[in-house]
């Protein structure tokens, strides 16, 4: 899940500053290339998976809305993958900080479709 804030300017160290906005946006790399197959007309099924934390079930139905199989996406404990940016539009500038969450998911498991 990436949490986008606009901001007027970046924080400097120490310094708290006011969001004009955020959004929460679902994707990640793999996730936004099985969207590009579906919506290019192929079959996808995206193999991975998302923690067991409230943004688990909009990652996984964002994916089904727009036509990726999600059959193979495992529910681990812990963190789905978080990105947390801050964008600057007047500058068109953006700094990001990412949680890695529960990319590592080993290859037999997600073929046999383990949990």
């Amino acid at each position: 899940m990436d949490v986008v804030n606009q901001v007027e300017h970046f924080p400097q160290p120490g310094e708290t500053i006011a969001s004009k906005g955020n959004d929460f946006i679902p994707g990640g790399k793999g996730a936004n290339q099985a969207v590009a197959v579906a919506r290019a007309g192929g079959n996808c099924t995206m193999v991975g998976a998302v923690g067991d934390d409230p943004y688990a079930d909009s990652l996984i139905a964002s994916l089904q809305t727009k036509g990726v199989d999600t059959k193979l996406i495992l529910r681990k404990d812990g963190v789905s993958g978080i990105g947390v940016y801050y964008r600057q539009k007047r500058r068109r500038e953006s700094y990001c900080a990412v949680q890695r969450g529960k990319r590592q998911v080993g290859r037999s498991r997600c073929c046999r479709g383990d949990k």
